[in-house]
């Protein structure tokens, strides 16, 4: 037996509410997939004690609001096969997502050092082979030609506003790429005061979706790349949220 499959012996099944949100919503997790994202939990709560990755210490709650929230970009990704996940912190939502869909080339992009690292060893530790960890800021692998123009899709789970998301995203994604993230119930004002952004980002709001059920609802903003970014875009690091375009 391998070392993966003795520790995911170890994790406790997903909670009955988890399985019923994601019956509910179309997913199927087999049996392997929900004890990776088990002992992905596992991990992430383990280094919470050490470090702070999330806010959410209860596991049964973490199934909801990280797994399950994650997963409900899993139908905004159909037809991609690179994704990059900016600021992905604890792993969300690039790993849910890189443990539903096997075939993905999943970038987790970290700007700190230890949630990197912690992200490089889960990884290997789940035996995800298509995800790489880039420890950088957005706005400098923005310009990186291994990196710009590459992807196509980027997923986030946003606190920043539309345009600065839309600024840090867009330079990454191929033409017609995707930009799917995680938003709060205020997404369609922000949506409203990005419009400027937007057009000189060559950007379109694709659209605007309530996902979820009860309590556990999240609204998915999905952004096109219509043209090429400018390549002043994005500015040096912490002016897109400093002065939003």
């Amino acid at each position: 037996m391998t070392d993966i499959a003795k520790k995911s012996q170890r994790a406790f099944p997903s909670p009955d509410r988890f399985r019923a949100l994601c019956r509910s919503a179309g997913f199927s997790l087999s049996g392997p997939q929900e004890e990776k994202l088990g002992r992905y939990l596992d991990l992430v709560l383990e280094a919470n004690r050490k470090f702070n990755l999330t806010a959410v210490r209860d596991r049964e709650e973490a199934w909801v609001r990280h797994v399950y929230d994650s997963l409900l970009l899993l139908p905004h990704l159909a037809g991609a096969k690179s994704v990059v996940d900016i600021g992905s912190g604890a792993g969300l939502p690039g790993i849910p997502l890189a443990v539903m869909r096997g075939d993905l080339r999943v970038t987790l992009l970290e700007a700190t050092r230890k949630k990197a690292d912690f992200l490089a060893v889960t990884a290997s530790e789940l035996g995800l082979s298509g995800i790489k960890v880039l420890c950088a800021r957005a706005e400098n692998a923005g310009h990186d030609p291994a990196h710009r123009g590459r992807y196509d899709a980027a997923v986030v789970r946003a606190v920043g506003s539309v345009a600065e998301l839309a600024e840090l995203a867009m330079p990454f994604l191929k033409m017609n790429g995707i930009l799917a993230a995680l938003k709060g119930a205020a997404v369609e004002e922000d949506v409203r005061g990005a419009a400027r952004a937007l057009r000189i980002l060559k950007a379109r709001t694709e659209g605007i979706q309530m996902a979820g059920e009860g309590d556990a609802v999240s609204w998915i903003l999905t952004l096109r790349k219509t043209g090429p970014t400018p390549a002043a875009y994005p500015r040096l690091p912490g002016t897109p949220k400093k002065t939003p375009l």
